[in-house]
């Protein structure tokens, strides 16, 4: 950008070597499950523990959910609960099930956790 001498055209470089990676593992399910509970503080904790077997068993299979993903489907869960769609406690799973299809979609229903 600039027109003086001081800049240079860059020699013609591998794509790998002018493009690095950062390789980083997911969190373990502890971790995964603090994270949870620091940003849903309201959060029960059987859904919680839900919510971390999910993401737990879709890291297990290389899937690429994060605790974001988490975090979305239980606020979803929540909100429902809030307009009065409540389905009762019994029904958490169901809910959450629910929840799971409509932010990840269907492929992600593979993962949740069997009762």
């Amino acid at each position: 950008m600039n027109d003086d001498a001081s800049t240079f055209d860059l020699p013609n470089i591998s794509t790998p070597v002018s493009s690095p990676q950062i390789t980083i593992d997911f969190p373990e399910r502890h971790e995964e499950y603090a994270i949870l509970k620091e940003n849903l503080p309201f959060g029960e904790e059987h859904i919680l523990n839900y919510v971390t077997d999910f993401l737990q068993q879709a890291h297990s299979a290389d899937e690429r959910y994060t605790v974001r993903d988490g975090i979305k489907h239980r606020a979803l869960c929540h909100e429902a609960q809030g307009h009065g769609k409540r389905v009762g406690r019994g029904r958490g799973p169901f809910r959450l099930r629910t929840a799971i299809l409509q932010t990840l979609g269907e492929e992600a229903l593979r993962y949740v956790p069997r009762a």
